[in-house]
């Protein structure tokens, strides 16, 4: 059944006048956008509306593929202009979903022409991470549908076969180009680009707690693979109470378990341990684990400053180390990639992508963000800037700033972040060496866990 609106609906004059406003008021948005990412989706946008809401509280999300037709922004600039509620919205976009609570903050709409058998990958990993300590709250997802109950998608554009297009179009396609469908994705959290950031501590925690996010991502299933400048965002609006809580991540791991374990009920660190006392691959993660949770509490890091966004390229780990499809499915942004990962996709040959991957992606972004905060950069930076447009001078450029002469010749941030990024590579270039070819056994996924803790742990010490 269908709810009906309890206000009246708005004209399609108002609509297509509310339209241009949003357009015009986008543009001027400094809203962060997501680059372009190899393998990913083509057009993507986020927008910012401010709805008022009569609920307090932020709601969970779902995903769902219903016959719920597109948000429209217009729509949405006329509700909130007529000061209705979020019930009334439900009522416009005939979503039983959307009526669950929001914050008063403004939400973000993504919207993303994805490649068909990908079309859900983002929402089924937003739903299972959404909300971690570092990673962003989505409220809803959904692949609208047209009036006859079909996808909006490219389908109707795409003949049988490439012949039917004819002349030069037909010369130059070998294949038919991918059907992609409309996906939408609605986030209650507002974000801004991590160059932003002026501050060296902020920085620094900004990073941490987007690391953080990686780690509890993957814990809960899935591996990101595209960690790059547009999808790390500094929140507009922090969230205080939120406690990154390592130990309720690691029991619910599915792989630690797979030796035959009884998974314990409420077990502390020491316990944990004395469980895999004769598994010592085990018996290590837990050992790290324990070490990365003591570590944050030390630094005393309650509440998301910064969070990981955007799960297109994602991995889930349920068939991840036994899914070979995986190694030649290269993912990332190049410029933000490993050496190993950006190596692979030049030869072309299959490489199985690890956390340590993700945290040097993380790193890369990091010396971006740095070097593009000041306004008013230095001779210096304005030089070094030039290493950012190629992906293999990124670090180099790191390690020129590290030898600059005196502290006058760089911004006050790029001066305190450059010695922590520093020290930072060192310890992931240690990691490299000595996970420099790992075998694929059955032990691989304890073996990407460890990578993975040792990975943030090393953030963590080294920046905060």
């Amino acid at each position: 059944m269908r709810s009906e609106a309890t206000s009246p609906l708005p004209s399609s004059a108002d609509v297509r006048e509310a339209r241009s406003a949003t357009k015009r008021e986008s543009s001027k948005s400094n809203t962060a956008t997501t680059g372009a990412a190899l393998g990913g989706s083509e057009n993507k946008a986020l927008s910012t509306l401010d709805p008022s809401t009569s609920a307090p509280n932020q709601g969970s999300g779902t995903t769902a593929d219903t016959d719920i037709p597109s948000v429209d922004m217009g729509i949405l600039k006329i509700l909130r202009q007529q000061d209705l509620h979020m019930n009334d919205i439900r009522a416009v976009v005939r979503s039983p979903v959307l009526a669950s609570e929001f914050s008063p903050s403004p939400i973000v709409v993504k919207t993303a022409w994805q490649i068909l058998d990908r079309a859900t990958k983002e929402s089924d990993a937003l739903q299972a991470v959404s909300g971690l300590y570092g990673v962003v709250r989505q409220c809803y997802s959904w692949m609208p549908r047209d009036s006859s109950g079909n996808n909006i998608g490219t389908a109707r554009f795409i003949p049988e076969t490439p012949s039917k297009w004819g002349g030069r179009l037909e010369r130059a396609l070998q294949s038919l180009p991918p059907c992609r469908v409309l996906c939408i994705s609605v986030m209650c959290e507002e974000g801004k680009p991590l160059d932003s950031i002026g501050d060296t501590d902020e920085m620094a925690r900004a990073l941490t707690d987007i690391s953080l996010g990686l780690c509890g991502a993957y814990l809960k299933g899935f591996l990101h693979r595209d960690v790059s400048i547009g999808n790390a965002l500094s929140l507009v609006r922090t969230r205080p109470n939120d406690i990154f809580s390592l130990r309720t991540l690691v029991l619910d791991f599915p792989h630690l378990w797979s030796s035959g374990k009884d998974k314990p009920k409420d077990p502390d660190w020491t316990q944990l341990q004395d469980l895999f006392v004769d598994d010592g691959p085990r018996r290590e993660v837990v050992r790290l684990a324990q070490r990365l949770e003591s570590a944050v509490r030390d630094c005393h890091l309650h509440g998301s400053t910064a969070v990981i966004v955007d799960f297109d390229l994602s991995a889930p780990l349920a068939n991840y180390f036994g899914d070979r499809e995986h190694g030649s499915d290269i993912s990332g942004t190049p410029a933000f990639m490993s050496y190993a990962v950006h190596e692979a996709f030049l030869l072309n040959v299959d490489y199985l992508q690890t956390p340590l991957d993700d945290i040097w992606s993380l790193l890369r972004t990091a010396v971006w963000a740095v070097l593009y905060s000041p306004d008013q950069p230095t001779t210096f930076e304005q030089h070094y800037r030039q290493y950012l447009q190629s992906r293999n001078e990124i670090l180099k450029g790191l390690s020129r700033l590290a030898s600059t002469g005196p502290p006058e010749a760089l911004s006050p941030i790029v001066h305190g972040m450059i010695p922590r990024l520093t020290k930072l590579e060192k310890r992931l270039s240690f990691l490299d060496d000595e996970h420099r070819d790992i075998a694929v056994t059955d032990a691989l996924p304890i073996i990407h866990l460890r990578l993975m803790l040792e990975a943030v742990l090393a953030v963590v010490e080294s920046l905060m």
